[in-house]
């Protein structure tokens, strides 16, 4: 089945866009941190996928895979916070200045035309809902299923 920018499946889709975020990262380590923390072009989208173009793309192409809007705006989240906790992490190992860019007056920050953007227009409710208490219970939950795994491999 073939899904837009998705025609092997949302998986590999999934594992191009984060690898090429890293890869973005890794070669430009000193730009990667005002990318992930600068204010975004949305308030209430997540770094470091905060283009509304590639945050529109990754949703739609989530929902043309099956997802429906609130599991494709969990993956987003979810997408969204390993990668910049991950790659942060890389590039603070490597002695980049990893600290946040000082963010605007929300209420300076002009609103953003999402008219070319149907789906990030249609999912911008649920995207603005704060959901880092849970969705932190539930990747450690997974976290702890993985090290488990880990353990019993090795004995």
């Amino acid at each position: 089945m073939v899904h837009g920018d998705a025609p092997d499946g949302w998986q590999p889709y999934v594992q191009r866009l984060a690898h090429g975020v890293r890869r973005v990262a890794l070669t430009h380590p000193e730009v990667f941190p005002l990318i992930a923390t600068r204010p975004p072009s949305a308030p209430w989208l997540k770094p470091p996928l905060r283009s509304l173009r590639w945050t529109e793309s990754f949703l739609s192409t989530l929902v043309s895979c099956g997802f429906n809007d609130t599991d494709a705006a969990t993956a987003y989240r979810s997408l969204s916070s390993f990668l910049l906790g991950h790659v942060l992490l890389e590039v603070s190992a490597l002695g980049v200045d990893t600290s946040p860019v000082a963010e605007a007056d929300p209420d300076t920050t002009p609103g953003q035309d999402l008219s070319d953007y149907p789906t990030l227009q249609r999912l911008q409710h649920e995207l603005s809902q704060d959901h880092a208490a849970a969705e932190f219970e539930e990747a450690l939950e997974v976290l702890m299923v993985r090290l488990e795994d880990v353990l019993h491999r090795r004995r």
